[in-house]
């Protein structure tokens, strides 16, 4: 009986320690891209992104089967990496409006790289690019064909991706 009423007792403290209806994990903050996130419940996913803002990544994209990510620095490079399969590090270029995208195309002693970003159409599923694995929504849907020097064969990745600083006019 005396070790019910203690459960009760903590239990019920607990609840009201909670607070007046204010939760933490309400609290939202706005992205360097202007979308708010909700801080406290993606704290992983919004450190893992003030990480990239922090070491000059502007533009940032992911992708799956196979898992992929680019991050780009305007004012320095492009780096690619293929789990298991590639890395491309390229100079940042300027990019080039094509039909509703923008393309950075490089080509270095390693081989060639083209990224396209397209902002979604509205048949397309709606204004965002929602990431195949974990479901999070991104600006563009990003396409990355590489091929590497002394290759034929250009492969082409396809994914999601979002700009952590502002980016230039489309």
């Amino acid at each position: 009986m005396i070790r019910k009423l203690m459960i009760t007792t903590i239990s019920l403290g607990l609840l009201m320690s909670c607070g007046d209806g204010e939760n933490a994990s309400d609290q939202n903050s706005d992205t360097p891209s202007g979308e708010s996130r909700n801080l406290e419940q993606d704290s992983q996913k919004s450190e893992f992104l003030r990480k990239k803002v922090d070491a000059g990544i502007d533009f940032y994209a992911v992708g799956h089967e196979p898992e992929w990510v680019l991050d780009v620095e305007m004012a320095g490079h492009m780096n690619f990496k293929a789990l298991g399969e590639m890395e491309m590090n390229h100079p940042a270029v300027e990019g080039q409006e094509d039909g509703g995208a923008m393309r950075f195309t490089s080509q270095t002693e390693m081989g060639k790289m083209e990224v396209v970003l397209k902002k979604p159409a509205s048949n397309q599923g709606g204004d965002v690019c929602t990431d195949t694995m974990s479901g999070e929504e991104f600006e563009y849907r990003v396409e990355v064909k590489v091929q590497p020097s002394g290759s034929d064969k250009a492969t082409t990745y396809t994914g999601c991706g979002t700009y952590l600083s502002d980016p230039e006019p489309m």
